[in-house]
């Protein structure tokens, strides 16, 4: 004798392919739904604030480690002691009769600015090659003779990943009991100009 389910029937053709029909086409939303979510992720990422490239890519600070230093050639030294704050300095020096030695003025680190194998330096100056209250940075393109770039006063400096003339821009910081000034500058072609410049105030506890 056979053995059945007693009130259950078997499923009919017509039921088997509503079901197929229906399973298909709930995996079909379900893949339309995860396309539409990975188009949105991608669209996120496409339109993201063209800002986050102009983040500093790396900063270097005169009261800090320089990166890979190397020793200041003798024809920038040279170069920078023939500015008008390296005259000023050996004027200074030889009224208080206090000779100087400049090439222990200043420290040294090579940049990549461009898309070359050629390096810039960035020259930071010690006392009496720096200000009353920031540091003196000098980025000075070496070929084909040593010449400066940029010259500008901060605690920091920071290579941003931004190019202009086919180098990268780069920006200043400046921190006072006040507040940070930041100024940003890009290369025209044969120097290094201001581009734009912000301070903030320093917010209190």
């Amino acid at each position: 004798m056979a053995l059945g389910l007693k009130g259950r029937t078997a499923p009919t053709g017509s039921s088997t392919e509503e079901n197929a029909q229906t399973q298909a086409a709930s995996q079909e939303i379900m893949m339309q739904r995860n396309g539409v979510a990975l188009f949105t992720v991608f669209l996120g990422l496409l339109l993201a604030p063209s800002s986050q490239a102009q983040q500093p890519a790396g900063n270097i600070c005169a009261d800090q480690p320089l990166p890979s230093p190397i020793a200041v050639p003798a024809t920038v030294v040279d170069l920078l002691m023939r500015t008008p704050e390296g005259k000023d300095a050996l004027n200074e020096a030889k009224k208080k009769s206090k000779p100087l030695e400049p090439a222990k003025l200043f420290r040294a680190t090579e940049v990549s600015l461009r898309d070359s194998r050629e390096a810039e330096l960035v020259v930071i100056g010690s006392y009496p090659m720096t200000g009353g209250d920031n540091d003196w940075f000098w980025i000075v393109r070496q070929r084909p003779q040593p010449e400066i770039i940029l010259f500008t006063g901060g605690n920091c400096l920071g290579i941003l990943s931004g190019k202009t003339s086919g180098y990268s821009d780069v920006q200043s910081a400046w921190y006072s009991g006040a507040g940070t000034l930041t100024t940003v500058y890009k290369f025209n072609g044969r120097h290094y100009r201001k581009s734009k410049e912000k301070f903030e105030e320093n917010k209190g506890p």
